[in-house]
């Protein structure tokens, strides 16, 4: 913004201009000759958000004419096991804080720019608070331009280098990846900003602007790399997406897909069949769920992961196809632990050698 000719700005936040890194960024931007203000806001709560603006507007700063909503507040769980005080602590500041910037703002504004979530659009397991925010957030994108409102959701997906995901664990941006995230660096997310946050934009946007998703992995990407694809890619909504799948990147796939059949068969013991069969499931399971590795306890069974009776479906018949075990979706949700799953399923398997000191 700075860069871009901005001196005045509003910095909101609940804590403030507290932590070292926000007071080296005040200094940098006062030696700019920005001049900022950091008043402590919860813009969930319209009041603290009144207050904050009149209180910048006594101090002298101009009226405001463009915004970005980024106020994230993540309380992850199952939806099964989820409180009510996960849901709206989640969900408020995407909401009400949306709607409170929304209402309380210049309508006149050059731009409206809320920091939605692509998830929302291809799902993601233990979010269903967050997501229920951000559709909000791309459903009042939408209702504003629909007024003659300035509006954008964007449906972001993994930046890397700055913010939540750069700030977190490497086990992060590896499930993204393993879900069908693209990462984006951060020049390409500014440049994004820049094309939105332009002044010099017509008075009037279409309506195809109000929400743009970005970071979404093509089939082609995952065929090329021998990813399977997730849950989300077989959804019908994405079919079109198959379209642009090369042959060359369908033969590549084929040859690096795992062989399961040769490596159980080449398996010298029971428990290294038993190994790999756990191994894939794993890998299975992170994609059908899109969780992280982390998240899976080999003492845990099936039902303890957020597995159904339609995940279990899948999971069988993947079975039957990639590791020739016929096992039961009964047997699946009742067996105890995943290692155990993996013992049963390595004994039913059609691949593993039935002298190996298991087959008793």
């Amino acid at each position: 913004m700075a860069s871009r000719g901005a001196k005045n700005l509003i910095l909101l936040s609940r804590s403030g201009a507290t932590r070292d890194s926000a007071k080296e960024l005040l200094r940098d931007l006062e030696d700019l000759g920005v001049r900022v203000a950091t008043p402590r806001c919860d813009v969930s709560d319209r009041t603290s958000l009144r207050h904050a603006l009149n209180e910048c507007s006594a101090a002298g700063m101009p009226p405001v004419k463009g915004c970005i909503q980024g106020a994230m507040v993540l309380r992850d769980s199952t939806f099964a096991n989820m409180t009510i005080e996960d849901y709206y602590t989640a969900l408020k500041p995407k909401l009400d804080g949306s709607w409170n910037l929304h209402s309380e703002l210049p309508k006149d504004l050059d731009f409206f720019i809320l920091l939605s979530s692509i998830s929302t659009i291809v799902g993601n397991r233990g979010q269903s608070n967050y997501n229920m925010g951000n559709s909000f957030q791309d459903a009042l994108a939408r209702y504003r331009v629909l007024n003659g409102l300035k509006a954008t959701a964007l449906d972001l997906g993994m930046v890397l280098s700055v913010g939540y995901v750069a700030e977190n664990d490497s086990d992060l941006i590896n499930h993204l990846r393993d879900v069908g995230v693209e990462p984006m660096r951060e020049e390409e997310f500014l440049s994004i900003l820049d094309e939105l946050c332009n002044p010099n934009q017509p008075a009037t946007i279409p309506l195809t602007k109000s929400q743009i998703s970005l970071g979404l992995q093509m089939p082609e990407t995952r065929v090329a790399t021998g990813a399977e694809e997730p849950g989300w890619m077989r959804d019908p909504l994405f079919r079109h997406l198959y379209r642009i799948r090369t042959l060359e990147g369908a033969a590549e796939s084929d040859e690096r897909s795992v062989n399961y059949a040769l490596l159980l068969a080449g398996a010298d013991n029971f428990e290294e069949a038993s190994g790999i069969v756990y191994e894939a499931m794993v890998s299975k399971l992170v994609k059908a769920l899109n969780i992280s590795q982390g998240d899976v306890d080999p003492s845990k069974p099936l039902h303890a992961l957020g597995v159904d009776s339609l995940v279990a479906v899948e999971l069988r018949t993947w079975m039957l196809k990639q590791l020739d075990a016929d096992v039961a979706v009964f047997d699946l949700m009742e067996v105890a632990s995943l290692r155990a799953l993996a013992s049963l399923i390595a004994t039913r398997s059609g691949y593993v050698k039935k002298d190996n000191g298991k087959e008793k």
